[in-house]
């Protein structure tokens, strides 16, 4: 908080130089009300202005003190604070200090700001500040810029003629114009004579904030305000000011607001309103921006009729000042001036950026500034080599290859499948081990199978025990002489067999799935799945479910490739043009990519699929010799290139990127 009053204290101050630099009281009286109003912040303890007497020594020329009561003139006119007050006029350098409260004339701890003041390279005396101890590294600073600042404002005020004064800063002035006009017109961008006439036009005014607006057709739009690199459209505040640009840009009249609105027309009083509430600002000043006249030759200036109405609003300049701070008594010409001078620049650069194709004829302006001299010839032979090398490429034929991911297999596997619901028991093979054909290969127990077989093992028994004991009824019927009953009972004896006999086939059916759960191995050959103990060992498993893989690697073997279907067109023009059918392929191992080998391409599947990344795939077979594999390795990895004809070395090197470009963007 400290920093900010002092900030605004201090602009106060330097926007009053008149009071200082009055010539008809004494230097004394002229700093006393600068003091006072130093003081007057609770920070701040005391401040003294010190002056050189012709003999080199320092003696006070004022003094103001908040508490008369707890100041010590003994402390502050000892030697200890005299030699540290020489030593700043002598060194010229500011320097702000911690004293202590035995040391200190305000009777407890402090801090001492204290900086020359310089009448050129001559020093006439020091400012000295005293603050409180409890001031925070940012506060300490403000308070030592703020001494410097005030020095310079007593420098001009108490030892410089008024007439040397105005002299120089007349000269300041004209030179601070000079450079703002030579950097505003300098470019004929909109977008950098914006940032150029708010940035340094700010300076120029002396105001807190400068903004510019622009039209084009019926949208208001702000273009920059100082200090800020970038805009966000969508702020409060910039919405207001666009609001207010626009409202006083349609009226076309410049409009001051000094904390009164008496002049302002009632369309206006709404836009000022909710701008003042963003923006927190205490005079605005509005000037509308009107589009230059074109330039008339002195010899026409007579018979060029002049134009009947006022040229069009273009935009519009938004002073604000947000301190209370005096304005300078020339600020109006100042305001003229850099308002006629932002107003030209922005006509320019707009006439400039209406040329149609302007980034073309730019390059091609500097394309033709850079061919100049050997460059020139430079650029021919350039041009020449490229064209050479452009009917190479379209003229040379090369092999157009196919690129394409696969595995290399046995052709002859088999996978074995779970013949019936069950838990894996045990595990006679390993992973990698050759195994004969009808060797076992892991043992599955069932559950359900173990008790339908009890039961059916049950329902036999008592079939049979029902079978003999039918037979010995039917025997003593017959001994009794009893044909009915003995009919009846050789009638159920029947039934008894024949329902024996189902009994019987169905658990020898049954036999034979119990058996079938001992799994054997369809082919001589190696088993090829990995990890097998810890994948199936005593887990469950359901009927269908693939187990192992049992694969004949002395047999034939292919590699089974993967496609990109947007590549099939050339796979499959080239298969129709061949006699036998196939296409020559070239691969490379993944285990071994310094070795190329041959294959032919045999099958091509009828239909697209989906690979595992998600892309669209066509699969594809391709014959290979194993001995060219390292180790004849099951499932290595391949890079294959499928040899689609002959085409131009253009199309082998780009045909790819021509292919990607009709399928994205001709499409």
């Amino acid at each position: 908080m400290f920093d900010s009053r002092l900030s605004i204290l201090v602009n106060e101050l330097l926007g009053d130089e008149q009071s200082v630099a009055a010539s008809d009281v004494s230097p004394a009286a002229r700093c006393a009300p600068l003091l006072d109003r130093l003081v007057s912040d609770p920070a701040l303890a005391a401040a003294i202005v010190w002056q050189l007497d012709a003999q080199g020594r320092l003696g006070t020329l004022c003094q103001q003190v908040a508490d008369h009561d707890a100041w010590s003139n003994e402390m502050y006119a000892g030697p200890a604070h005299r030699a540290r007050l020489t030593s700043v006029v002598r060194q010229g350098q500011a320097m702000c200090v911690d004293v202590t409260g035995d040391a200190s004339p305000t009777g407890s701890d402090c801090i001492v700001a204290a900086a020359p003041i310089l009448h050129g390279p001559t020093p006439r005396g020091a400012l000295e500040l005293f603050a409180d101890a409890s001031l925070s590294p940012a506060d300490r600073r403000a308070l030592l810029q703020a001494v410097e600042n005030l020095c310079g404002l007593l420098a001009r005020g108490l030892w410089q003629p008024a007439s040397s004064r105005w002299a120089a800063e007349e000269t300041a002035t004209r030179s601070r114009r000079d450079r703002f006009t030579l950097s505003l017109h300098q470019s004929l961008s909109v977008t950098e004579v914006a940032g150029t006439a708010v940035n340094d036009g700010r300076l120029l005014l002396g105001c807190d904030r400068l903004s510019l607006a622009l039209r084009r057709g019926a949208r208001t739009r702000i273009a920059a305000i100082s200090g800020q690199d970038q805009l966000e459209a969508r702020a409060n505040l910039i919405r207001a000011m666009t609001r207010l640009a626009d409202r006083v840009m349609q009226s076309g009249s410049p409009l001051s607001y000094q904390g009164s609105t008496e002049n302002w027309p009632p369309q206006l009083e709404e836009a000022l309103a909710a701008f003042l509430a963003e923006s927190r600002s205490r005079s605005v000043q509005l000037i509308p921006l009107r589009r230059s006249p074109p330039v008339v030759p002195v010899d026409q200036s007579e018979t060029t009729p002049r134009p009947s109405s006022p040229p069009p609003v273009i935009g519009c300049l938004i002073i604000e000042q947000t301190t209370g701070s005096a304005q300078n008594t020339r600020q109006p010409q100042t305001v003229d001036f850099v308002a006629e001078h932002t107003a030209a620049a922005l006509s320019n650069a707009q006439q400039h950026e209406q040329v149609f194709l302007l980034p073309v004829w730019r390059t091609i302006g500097r394309a033709g500034e850079w061919l100049r001299g050997r460059r020139l010839a430079m650029a021919a032979a350039a041009l020449l080599l490229l064209a050479a090398a452009a009917f190479a490429l379209w003229l040379v034929p090369w092999e157009y290859r196919v690129e394409a991911d696969g595995i290399a297999l046995p052709v002859v596997r088999h996978e074995v499948f779970a013949p019936w619901d069950g838990d894996v028991e045990e595990i006679y093979v390993e992973s990698g081990q050759r195994v004969a054909a009808g060797e076992p290969l892991l043992r599955l127990e069932s559950d359900d199978l173990k008790s339908e077989r009890v039961a059916l093992q049950g329902e036999v028994s008592e079939l049979r025990r029902r079978r003999d004991s039918l037979r010995v009824q039917a025997a003593q019927a017959a001994g009794r002489g009893d044909r009915d009953e003995e009919l009846r009972l050789e009638g159920e004896l029947v039934q008894t067999q024949v329902r024996l006999q189902g009994a019987k086939e169905r658990l020898q059916v049954l036999e034979e799935r119990m058996n079938a759960l001992t799994i054997r191995s369809p082919l001589e050959g190696v088993v090829a799945t990995f990890q097998l103990r810890r994948d199936l060992e005593l887990r469950p498993v359901r009927r269908g479910d693939m187990l192992l893989e049992v694969m004949d690697e002395t047999g034939p073997w292919q590699i089974e490739l993967e496609i990109p279907e947007y590549r099939m067109g050339h796979v499959l023009s080239q298969l129709a043009e061949s006699d036998t059918g196939t296409l020559p392929v070239r691969y490379v191992p993944a285990t071994a990519v310094d070795r190329t080998c041959n294959a032919t391409l045999t099958e091509v599947a009828s239909r697209s699929d989906e690979s595992d990344a998600g892309a669209m795939i066509v699969e594809a077979f391709a014959r290979i010799d194993p001995d060219d594999l390292p180790q004849r390795r099951i499932g290595s990895e391949v890079t294959a290139k499928i040899d689609c004809g002959r085409c131009s070395l253009a199309y082998a090197l780009f045909g790819d990127v021509y292919e990607f470009l009709l399928r994205h963007l001709w499409w």
